[in-house]
C-alpha cells in the first residue's frame, strides 16, 4: 500500500483541450486593448504554462501588465474554462479513471494536488467525479500559492492523521519539474508522465517514465516492488 500523490494537468487530464481556447480568448482581450498584438497562439505556446500556477504564469506571461489586469484576465480563462466544461470539451487521457479506480482498488491512499484554483477543482470533481478515486485534494491556491514540496509536510501529516496505523510510503506523479521537485526535495520515488506538457529534460531525474495514463500503474508496482532506499 502507498500514498499515490497525483498531478492533475498533463497527467490525468489533458488540460490544452480547454486551456489554450481560455488563454487565447484572454490574449484576444488584451489584443483588443492595445497591450498586445493579434496573435493566435499554438497548443506548444499555451502548453509551456500548463502545471504553473495562475500567480506565477501571469507574472511571467505578461510582466509588464498590472497585478489588477492579471487577475482580470486569469478572470476571463477561468470562466472560459468553465464554458468548455459545461459543452463537454474538457477530456482525461485515455484509461486514466481506470488506472485509478485499480490503484484504489489495490489499496492505494490516492492524494490530488495541483497548481490550481479551488474552484478550478470544484468543477473537475463535479465532471468526472472524482472523489470516487481520491483520499484528498489540495490546490495550492488553498496555501496562498506555496509550492507543492512547501506543501507536502502539511499533506504527509493530514494522511498520517487519517491513517496513524499505516507505515506511510509516498510516490509521487506529474508530469512538470515542480513534480519532480516535490519527490527530489522529500527523497520520494517519482513517476514522470513524459505524454504531458513537460520536456524531456524535466523528467530526466524519473524513477519511472510513465509513457501513457494507462503505465502509471505499472510504475507503481515496479516502485513498490524494487528495493529502493526510500521506500
Amino acid at each position: 500500500m502507498a500514498y499515490l500523490i497525483f498531478d492533475y494537468d498533463g497527467t490525468l487530464h489533458n488540460t490544452i483541450l480547454i486551456y489554450r481556447p481560455a488563454l487565447q480568448k484572454a490574449y484576444d482581450y488584451l489584443a483588443k486593448q492595445g497591450f498586445r498584438t493579434n496573435k493566435i497562439l499554438s497548443d506548444e505556446e499555451a502548453g509551456r504554462w500548463l502545471g504553473v500556477n495562475a500567480k506565477d504564469m501571469w507574472n511571467a506571461f505578461a510582466p509588464d501588465l498590472s497585478p489588477k489586469l492579471h487577475q482580470y484576465c486569469s478572470t476571463i480563462v477561468g470562466e472560459e474554462m468553465q464554458r468548455q466544461i459545461d459543452i463537454g470539451s474538457a477530456k482525461l487521457y485515455p484509461k486514466a479513471l481506470d488506472v485509478l479506480s485499480k490503484l484504489k482498488s489495490q489499496g492505494h491512499h490516492l492524494i490530488f494536488l495541483s497548481n490550481c484554483k479551488i474552484s478550478y477543482l470544484n468543477m473537475h470533481q463535479k465532471q468526472f467525479e472524482l472523489e470516487r478515486y481520491f483520499s484528498a485534494f489540495y490546490c495550492t491556491e488553498a496555501f496562498d500559492w506555496k509550492t507543492k514540496e512547501e506543501i507536502f509536510p502539511a499533506v504527509k501529516q493530514d494522511m498520517l492523521s487519517v491513517f496513524p496505523n499505516e507505515e506511510p510510503t509516498f510516490i509521487a506523479i506529474g508530469d512538470r519539474f515542480h513534480d519532480l521537485n516535490l519527490a527530489l526535495r522529500h527523497n520520494l520515488p517519482f513517476v514522470g508522465c513524459n505524454y504531458g506538457f513537460g520536456t524531456a529534460e524535466e523528467l530526466q531525474q524519473s524513477t519511472c517514465i510513465a509513457h501513457s495514463a494507462e503505465e502509471i500503474e505499472s510504475c507503481v508496482h515496479q516502485l513498490l516492488h524494487t528495493n529502493l532506499s526510500y521506500l
